[in-house]
């Protein structure tokens, strides 16, 4: 409770103790704040500012109707000071917007090699895109080949397979024929070597499906001497002989047609051997298309990212210039406003006030009484005010009377109205 009371106490003071100020005050701070910067121009060294300073307090606060000439003649300084002022804003501006116009065409001509590289590169990459379609199906079309290469190599080597056997069973039922030979001519001695042999027609003749009484029979009749066989036993050997005739002709047949397809399976094989050649080549060709159209697409970026770089740099230097632009244009803007308050304090009468007037500020509220008050007062005052945020600690000892004046009378009434010394 006691901070809120204390608060309370600070606000009520606060608000008694604020002054509202006037169109007068505020002009006459607007023009004061201007003359004491040192951005401002001041022809002459700076004791010609100081003593601007020094008389503009005091004559810019004088109404027209109670100025004489001298001060009239300060308003037409300072009025002159501000418009070469006004035109040296006025050079800036229009240095600042040649330089805006000079990077906006310098950013327009980057942003249009930028879209072109843009451009350049989109149309380049579905180009690559493109060279990896064909690469890929080249890819594919080799595998393809390959693997039916593949196939034709296995048809190829079954065949032989399937041919070789045939050649080895025919070389088979050579011998075979060879060994009848030799037990129908009795040449066998050996019982053990005639038994092997007799065993190994019996086995081929029951693979070849004979009847089962000659497969039976032919042991016996194979183990006689030529001379001791009969009418029955040489009618066994004949079909013995046509058994192994016809099977020696099928498989002569048989290797014949084997060969036949061994060779086709060759000639397929050589065909799917040149076709992987030449799948293989379209394929290396496409591999370095496309390896050439990578490198291209990798310098187009590399383009690209340079021009976005340098539209980057651009578009930040046409903001500093814009933002330049805009300084240069407030600070044009403020001069204006200066000659503007100039204008006003050149002009100001104070009006005056009829009866009903009076009686209406006496019923004025009283913070609008106060506010009137001071204004009155801030008018009778000829005190030096000068804005300590932007003056320069000036001392310069000032004799009045070297001011250029149309009367001697007026140059002491100016004299007598200003201090010596500002600080």
């Amino acid at each position: 409770m006691k901070r809120t009371a204390a608060s309370q106490a600070k606000s009520s003071t606060s608000k008694k103790g604020k002054v509202t100020l006037t169109p007068v005050q505020k002009k006459f701070n607007t023009v004061m704040a201007a003359l004491t910067d040192e951005e401002t121009v001041v022809p002459g060294p700076e004791s010609c500012r100081a003593m601007l300073v020094a008389i503009a307090n005091a004559a810019l606060k004088i109404p027209k109707d109670e100025r004489h000439a001298d001060q009239a003649t300060v308003f037409t300084m300072l009025t002159e000071i501000f418009a070469a002022e006004k035109g040296r804003w006025e050079a800036r501006v229009a240095d600042a917007k040649s330089a805006v116009e000079k990077a906006t065409v310098e950013r327009t001509e980057k942003m249009d090699v930028k879209d072109a590289a843009d451009a350049e590169l989109k149309i380049h990459k579905d180009v690559v895109g493109q060279m990896m379609d064909t690469q890929s199906k080249a890819t594919e079309v080799v595998q393809e080949c390959k693997d039916e290469h593949s196939a034709a190599l296995t048809l190829r080597g079954d065949a032989d397979a399937k041919k070789q056997a045939l050649v080895k069973t025919h070389e088979h039922g050579l011998v075979i024929q060879e060994k009848i030979k030799g037990l129908k001519e009795g040449i066998y001695e050996i019982p053990k070597e005639m038994k092997q042999h007799i065993t190994e027609v019996c086995a081929l003749f029951e693979s070849l499906g004979a009847e089962e009484a000659l497969v039976k029979t032919l042991p016996q009749i194979l183990r006689r001497k030529p001379e001791e066989r009969g009418s029955f036993d040489d009618m066994a050997l004949q079909q013995l002989d046509l058994y192994l005739n016809s099977h020696l002709s099928s498989l002569s047949s048989n290797i014949e047609a084997a060969d036949a397809t061994v060779a086709e399976h060759e000639t397929a094989v050589t065909a799917w051997e040149a076709t992987v050649e030449v799948a293989e080549n379209k394929k290396t060709a496409s591999d370095e298309a496309l390896q050439a159209a990578q490198t291209q697409q990798e310098h187009l970026q590399e383009a690209l990212t340079g021009a976005r770089k340098v539209l980057k740099e651009h578009t930040a230097i046409l903001k500093s210039q814009n933002s330049d632009l805009a300084t240069e244009q407030f600070g044009l803007h403020s001069v204006e406003d200066v000659l503007g308050a100039l204008e006003f304090l050149n002009e100001y009468i104070v009006p005056a006030l009829v009866p009903e007037e009076e009686k209406e500020a006496d019923e004025l509220p009283a913070e609008t009484a106060v506010e009137m008050e001071v204004e009155k007062e801030q008018l009778e005052v000829a005190s030096v005010e000068i804005p300590t945020a932007k003056v320069k600690e000036i001392e310069v000892a000032m004799n009045f009377h070297d001011m250029p004046s149309p009367s001697k009378k007026a140059r002491h009434s100016v004299g007598a109205s200003i201090p010596m010394v500002v600080a």
